[in-house]
């Protein structure tokens, strides 16, 4: 009898990420990336430190995409930590190559 009153239970829905909105930031970190990178070959954005700031962005989208086009925001911590650490240090591996005198 308990087994039949299971049968029509709802079971909880999973939460699905809005994958438009996700794509629509994407496009937006990717259109500010691109007018960064042309506003910093005039003489009025000389001053911006371009690498680091177009990295940090880059960085932004690739754990984004990691995150829920991989799905790895759904599943366990574990595989996230398994792509954010590496990633970590391959900024500080590729920012210590670019500033190293």
């Amino acid at each position: 009898m308990a087994e039949a009153d299971r049968v029509g239970e709802e079971h909880p829905k999973k939460k699905h990420p809005n994958y438009f909105l996700i794509a629509l930031w994407l496009g937006i970190v990717t259109v500010l990336e691109v007018g960064l990178a042309e506003w910093a070959r005039t003489p009025a954005g000389a001053w911006v430190p371009l690498v680091p700031v177009l990295l940090a962005m880059a960085v932004i989208k690739a754990s984004m995409v990691a995150l829920y086009y991989m799905h790895l925001r759904f599943d366990s911590r574990l595989y996230t930590i398994f792509f954010m650490v590496p990633m970590f240090f391959g900024v500080l591996f590729i920012l210590a190559v670019l500033y190293n005198p």
